[in-house]
């Protein structure tokens, strides 16, 4: 009997999704202004296009902010912005919606996706049910989500495919990117030149935390004529739920101020949530100490090593006056001989016309010996013809407790220093099981801040110039290194 009802249910459904097919419903969608207070503009079909109507499908809405998403000539649309702006939801209906009227195939993608569970699977379930539309996707399984008409959505993690995984999705028509703001640059630079469908397009839906995203920076930034990027909040939804109203008021009473406005503005934030230097570099930009700044030719320019083989060596180039510490260059490479960096020093220098060295501040490992050579880096960079100094070695606490000490005199070039500016904003402590705070992380931005620490670390010892050169005089700060933007 169970078989019987089983093969019922399956005819039933069958024949739901032939009539479908046949004679496909003409969905009204009612499109309103963007803002608090709902008010109508005009309504639009499930394609986007305006029909001489003045009612739309009860509860079947989207605001004027989103219409870009059925705009083919932009090729890539980012939705970027706070809680409470609908950004998922809306693009989960629009495209089951398109999915309904056109066979797609669409790849909804994230940067890390261990189930299913944390894709967007769910959301696209649920504007499949509001709308009415179980039948003509009952071919979805626990993975994906089919159409009767050859519509078809996969969902992957992006971090864990390979060069060759993803050029078998060259034939996807739609990607849709959610939480893109930890897309890297490296996936985002495989992936794009991999969908070759032509008229193939882009989603991105993200709450932006720093201006270097790889998405920011990208979508953001870009001023290309295919390239829209649009900023959703609660501020442009006439929907906003009255519960949410309440959280967001709380909330605007109990955080600081740009973590609010981060949360539910969508605005970027000064440096990572939690990272050890969050105040510090918060600080820094309201003071506009993060700036241009010019390498003073009356000043000897230090450096400060922090070295790696396999990972990155980093180098800060730093000019000391009166109180003020000035990062005026910065130098990372990884895989390279000292020679390079040398090399690379040396042609920095011409650049800048730099007339005077300092010292060359190297780390505790510096004074090891290679196995291949039998000197170590100190004896190395001597034998280059610098005047070097090894640090000693001193618990990572130590050094971060003086940076930030250091921190209220230093001023950094934006424009030469962007890499440590990074480092700096993501520089963050590892997060354990039981949700306490253990030792920095060791990653792509640890090189650049272990530098910096160096600098604290020695900063007393710096000195300006040549005291012969200054002769005992009373030096006056130089205003003009400091460029306007």
């Amino acid at each position: 009997m169970s078989a019987l009802l089983k093969r019922l249910q399956q005819a039933t459904e069958m024949l739901a999704q032939a009539q479908e097919l046949e004679k496909p419903r003409d969905f009204r969608i009612g499109v309103y202004k963007s803002g608090r207070v709902p008010k109508l503009l005009y309504v639009i079909d499930a394609t986007g296009k305006q029909l001489d109507l003045i009612e739309h499908d009860e509860g079947i809405t989207i605001t004027e902010d989103y219409m870009a998403l059925f705009d083919t000539k932009y090729k890539f649309v980012s939705m970027r912005g706070g809680r409470g702006g609908g950004k998922t939801d809306t693009v989960a209906m629009i495209l089951v919606l398109m999915l309904y009227t056109a066979p797609l195939r669409v790849l909804c993608f994230r940067e890390v996706q261990n189930s299913i569970r944390q894709s967007v699977y769910a959301s696209l379930k649920k504007q499949i049910e509001r709308l009415k539309l179980d039948s003509f996707f009952a071919g979805s399984t626990d993975n994906e989500i089919r159409g009767a008409n050859g519509s078809l959505v996969i969902f992957k993690g992006l971090r864990d495919q390979t060069v060759d995984n993803i050029k078998s999705y060259s034939d996807i028509d739609l990607c849709w990117g959610e939480e893109a703001r930890a897309l890297t640059d490296k996936s985002l630079q495989i992936l794009i030149p991999t969908i070759r469908n032509e008229g193939a397009r882009f989603f991105f839906t993200w709450n932006p935390q720093l201006d270097s995203d790889a998405v920011y920076k990208k979508f953001v930034l870009n001023t290309r004529d295919d390239v829209i990027d649009i900023d959703v909040s609660y501020k442009n939804n006439p929907w906003f739920p009255v519960t949410m109203e309440v959280e967001r008021v709380e909330d605007q009473k109990a955080l600081p101020t740009d973590q609010y406005e981060w949360i539910w503005e969508g605005k970027i934030l000064p440096a990572r949530v939690g990272s050890v230097y969050f105040n510090e570099v918060r600080t820094a930009y309201e003071q506009n100490r993060i700036t241009r700044v010019a390498v003073d030719p009356m000043l000897a320019v230090h450096q400060f090593w922090d070295l790696g083989i396999s990972d990155d060596t980093a180098i800060i180039l730093v000019q000391i006056h009166l109180s003020e510490v000035r990062c005026v260059g910065y130098i990372a490479n990884r895989g390279k001989p000292l020679s390079f960096y040398n090399e690379e020093v040396r042609a920095w220098g011409q650049t800048n016309q730099v007339s005077m060295w300092g010292t060359m501040f190297l780390p505790h490992d510096a004074a090891a010996r290679s196995l291949h050579t039998g000197i170590n880096t100190d004896q190395m960079m001597k034998n280059f013809g610098w005047t070097t100094k090894v640090g000693p070695k001193l618990a990572v606490d130590i050094g971060i407790r003086a940076a930030r000490m250091m921190f209220p005199t230093v001023w950094i070039d934006k424009d030469n220093c962007g890499q440590l500016i990074d480092c700096l904003k993501n520089y963050s402590y590892k997060e354990n099981p039981d949700g306490s705070l253990g030792e920095p992380l060791h990653d792509a931005f640890s090189h650049g801040a272990d530098a910096f620490r160096y600098i604290a670390l020695e900063r007393e010892k710096l000195t300006s110039t040549n005291k012969k050169q200054n002769n005992g005089q009373v030096m006056h700060r130089n205003h003009t290194v400091f460029k306007r933007a």
